[in-house]
């Protein structure tokens, strides 16, 4: 799983292994991950005790530990050795507890990520691509999720039946086959499902060029690139072939107060100067006219 909000990819160790055919080992191993409540833990001075940490207070700096007797009692973080007290720091009261609760361990990243409002779409894998449909204005389009895409491109074709503002040529895109020309484009609104980008600036390109494709039209009609995925807090799972998308925090007119999405300033191209004529020199006239004036009233204070 990747995650762009967080810039992480997630993988599971414990599939590398083919899961045990006996129906004890897989329950053993479907609990593997939960960890055992008491555990011994190490004083600074070398002492250890067998405790189970209960919860903590960074504030105050301070675990509190739960004894097998039943007896509670708090410990200040550097009593424990530097292990342990890394162990603490990184410990979580809620993570812990939805740990070891087994109806959580069996959620799917779908429930777990609708239950914080991220809307989730099927997408369609292609050989080693992921294709997601939606719309460019009222226009269907077919977008391939490139993870290693800086931004967005459309297809040129694409972009002019879609009828969009399109540049001159003027532009590059840079990919493993070496560079390409591109046009700036102007993108009014862009859609897949309830997540919304308006008024935008593009690139568009002849993305089937080298392919070989027939008639010049491959099987997607834009590239969605890893600025819109992060603006979006995009997740992909490839496990259950899915992508999440935040649309409380697109363009889309009722996002909450607050949350809108940082806009990007659109693609890196060559910036230009402004066209027109050059500014007129000041006028150095008054200027000659003011000394003159000053030069006569001090003639006229001598006199």
């Amino acid at each position: 799983m990747i995650s762009y909000r967080e810039g992480r990819m997630f993988l599971k160790p414990d599939k590398v292994n083919t899961a045990p055919a006996d129906p004890k080992a897989a329950a053993a191993a479907a609990t593997a991950g939960v960890k055992a409540e008491f555990r011994r833990w190490t004083l600074a001075d070398g002492k250890t005790f067998n405790a189970a940490l209960q919860d903590k207070k960074d504030a105050e700096s301070q675990a509190v530990f739960r004894f097998q007797d039943g007896k509670i009692a708090p410990l200040a973080y550097d009593k424990l050795s530097d292990t342990d007290l890394d162990i603490v720091k990184k410990w979580s009261k809620l993570r812990d507890d939805l740990a070891k609760n087994p109806e959580f361990r069996t959620l799917t990243v779908k429930e777990l990520l609708e239950l914080r409002n991220y809307q989730s779409f099927d997408y369609r894998p292609s050989g080693n691509h992921i294709l997601i449909d939606g719309k460019v204005k009222e226009h269907k389009a077919t977008f391939l999720i490139d993870t290693g895409a800086h931004g967005c491109v459309l297809h040129i074709d694409y972009a002019k039946s879609a009828g969009l503002e399109i540049g001159p040529m003027d532009q590059l895109i840079y990919g493993i086959g070496g560079t390409a020309p591109a046009a700036l484009t102007q993108v009014p609104e862009m859609r897949i499902g309830e997540a919304v980008i308006q008024n935008r600036e593009v690139l568009s390109a002849d993305l089937f060029k080298d392919s070989g494709a027939v008639g010049g039209k491959g099987e997607y009609d834009a590239l969605f690139g890893a600025d819109f995925l992060r603006e979006l807090d995009a997740v992909i799972s490839y496990k259950e072939a899915r992508m999440f998308l935040r649309p409380e925090i697109s363009d889309k007119p009722d996002a909450k107060p607050g949350e809108e999405a940082k806009k990007p300033a659109g693609p890196t191209a060559p910036s230009k100067p402004a066209a027109g004529p050059a500014p007129a020199p000041a006028d150095k006239k008054p200027a000659a006219d003011a000394e003159k004036k000053t030069a006569e009233t001090k003639e006229t204070e001598k006199k």
